[in-house]
């Protein structure tokens, strides 16, 4: 749960850090949906990477610990279950979902345009 956190926390500070060229999509034409079309498929995009990366990490460790404990009990095989498969999928598909949502609430609303006032033509402060 906290690892979910913190990568909701930097999909939220990364829409944060685009707002200006969700802006500019938003003035040149790109629709509400279209934008939170986009930033959604970007936040599944990772999600499921994740849960793939997990999947690799539990899959080599489970290589390591097999070839640390020598050879098995009979019937005793050690394996990732189908189940844990399509959990980890299912969780990676809606955590992915969930905390996309976030920008695109936050960020791809209609009438986005009107953050572009000002962000430009303020003088750089050294």
């Amino acid at each position: 749960m906290i690892a979910c956190a913190n990568v909701a926390n930097l999909l939220l500070l990364r829409a944060a850090a685009r707002q200006q060229e969700l802006s500019i999509r938003a003035a040149m034409g790109a629709g509400w949906g279209r934008i939170a079309h986009h930033l959604l498929v970007e936040s599944v995009t990772l999600g499921v990477l994740g849960g793939a990366f997990g999947l690799a990490l539990a899959y080599g460790g489970l290589r390591l610990l097999a070839a640390m404990l020598g050879e098995p009990a009979p019937g005793a095989e050690i394996s990732i279950d189908p189940v844990v498969l399509a959990f980890t999928l299912a969780v990676s598909l809606l955590s992915g979902l969930l905390f996309g949502l976030i920008p695109v609430l936050k960020y791809a609303r209609p009438g986005m345009s009107t953050s572009l006032r000002g962000s430009w033509l303020a003088p750089a402060r050294r």
